[in-house]
């Protein structure tokens, strides 16, 4: 399906059949996606704030620089999905799948991660220098600017530390 742009904003799509669909740049803020099957999925740059993808199907899927505040994603399998650049700020990540997906760049500040499966997954980190891309290359706003992503990373890895915690019940 070609749905690229498409204004979708609330839609119900509860179980729709989305496989492969080009979504790219769609509103679906606050649209019911859940049990959807979206596999496959071109979402980049969709707009998916406060949406319901409970149980939702999603592997594979493009989510690359998709704006994902305040989603339930509870339960939705997102291995091997494409979440560089996403914001996942206060998405509910609980019991979601996330093996093997990428989630360079992503933003997951406040994000609900207790029983999340992320063995294989891709840390937003792993690329990422000790500062922003808009920063200073220099100076005392570079110094600034290197301070609050070095506490922004310690937010990251304590929360991906109390997910695995969650998960394993291992503390190492």
């Amino acid at each position: 399906a070609d749905l690229n742009g498409a204004d979708l904003r609330g839609a119900d799509l509860r179980s729709a059949d989305l496989r492969s669909a080009d979504l790219c740049g769609a509103n679906l803020h606050g649209a019911n996606l859940n049990g959807a099957d979206l596999n496959g999925a071109d979402l980049r740059g969709a707009d998916l704030r406060s949406a319901d993808l409970t149980g939702a199907d999603l592997r594979w899927a493009d989510l690359n620089g998709a704006d994902l505040r305040g989603a339930d994603l509870r339960g939705a399998d997102l291995r091997s999905a494409d979440l560089r650049w996403a914001d996942l700020s206060r998405a509910d990540l609980r019991w979601a799948d996330l093996s093997g997906a990428d989630l360079r760049g992503a933003d997951l500040s406040s994000a609900d991660l207790s029983g999340a499966n992320l063995h294989g997954a891709l840390p937003q980190s792993a690329e990422n220098t000790t500062h922003a891309d808009s920063c200073w290359s220099w100076g005392p706003r570079h110094y600034e600017c290197a301070l609050r992503e070095i506490a922004r990373q310690r937010e990251v890895i304590e929360t991906w530390r109390a997910a695995h915690i969650e998960a394993t019940g291992a503390d190492q």
